[in-house]
């Protein structure tokens, strides 16, 4: 099996992300950065086992006490440093670090991305244009990276998912849209009950193209199922991908059971919330609205007080001494 592209790993801490990435190849043609900023027990064990990379990168004590346009400037270098063919894999282990400094670059930078009257006046939308910008920069520095690296592996940590600014108890992967749109191959990685190899869950999935007998179209079939269960003898997740490569999961009818995702895992790969975390969210956010509502009763209340103290002779003047719009204090006294 020969693998190309660009293939984020994910998932819970502890189930091997940092594994999965190092079993992508010969160690000693990888490149490893190194930006775990949460753990290094596989890297340490790594160096206790005398494993050599290709080139091994301490990111993290590489940007020490920089800041985050010194950080992005570093990380530039590392992929513009590359040679075409020096590598056979690049390990970028998390990814999520080096990511956010694309958007300091941008406010830094503006006229290499748009001309100055490109730019939107008004601070709200233009701080939506930098954010887009940014993310179409990142996707290009993925691209540099990938094009001299024929496979690269990025790996990111989960984050809080939030709707309406109110946590909903999903987590989800720690990367920008761009990766999303960049990358070949997304798993999403589990503790497996049955083994130390965990499961794999397929956010995106890689095809082939292959040719029928009797045909004389190519046919494009998908080569992994949503959930890899690693079978017998298979001791990375890499051995179970290259079983369904060699045999493609979309060849077949039906899905054997291992391979077909419960609820939970279903909501992970579609991004959606299970019946559980939809009621979490639902609770979260009546307890927001009603901590905003105490929150405004009190502010009136406090207005109120204030103005019959009798030490303010304008309103204004009490406005200014609270911080608040004008406004404020004139709707609690009407009230």
């Amino acid at each position: 099996m020969v693998l190309e592209g660009t293939v984020l790993v994910t998932g819970e801490h502890g189930t091997g992300k940092s594994s999965f990435a190092i079993e992508g190849g010969d160690p000693a043609s990888m490149l490893f950065i190194d930006d775990d900023l949460k753990g290094r027990s596989t890297i340490n064990q790594i160096k206790k086992d005398s494993i050599k990379f290709g080139r091994y990168v301490d990111f993290i004590e590489l940007t020490k006490g920089m800041k985050r346009l010194d950080i992005h400037t570093a990380g530039r270098k590392l992929i513009s440093d590359i040679k075409p063919g020096q590598f056979s894999v690049a390990i970028w282990d998390t990814w999520s670090r080096f990511e956010e400094t694309c958007h300091s670059y941008v406010q830094a930078h503006p006229n290499e991305f748009r001309d100055p009257d490109g730019w939107a006046a008004m601070g709200k939308i233009r701080s939506g244009e930098e954010y887009k910008e940014a993310r179409i920069y990142e996707a290009n520095l993925i691209a540099e990276l990938q094009s001299k690296v024929p496979l690269v592996i990025l790996v990111s940590h989960l984050k809080n998912h939030y709707v309406n600014n109110v946590a909903t108890g999903k987590q989800i992967p720690q990367v920008s849209k761009a990766v999303d749109r960049v990358c070949s191959l997304r798993m999403w990685l589990r503790h497996n009950p049955y083994g130390l190899t965990p499961i794999g869950l397929v956010l995106k999935n890689i095809d082939r193209k292959i040719t029928q007998e009797g045909m004389s179209r190519l046919r494009t079939v998908q080569v992994l199922p949503m959930k890899i269960t690693p079978q017998d003898g298979e001791f990375s997740l890499w051995d179970s991908i290259e079983r369904y490569y060699n045999e493609p999961f979309g060849l077949r009818d039906t899905a054997l059971p291992h391979e077909v995702p419960d609820d939970f895992e279903m909501s992970l790969i579609t991004g959606t919330l299970s019946p559980d975390q939809k009621l979490s969210w639902l609770h979260a956010l009546q307890s927001a609205k009603e901590d905003a509502e105490e929150e405004e009763l009190l502010k009136g209340e406090a207005i109120v007080d204030a103005w019959n103290s009798g030490e303010f002779e304008k309103k204004k003047d009490l406005a200014d001494h609270l911080g608040i719009p004008v406004r404020e204090v004139l709707a609690a006294l009407r009230e």
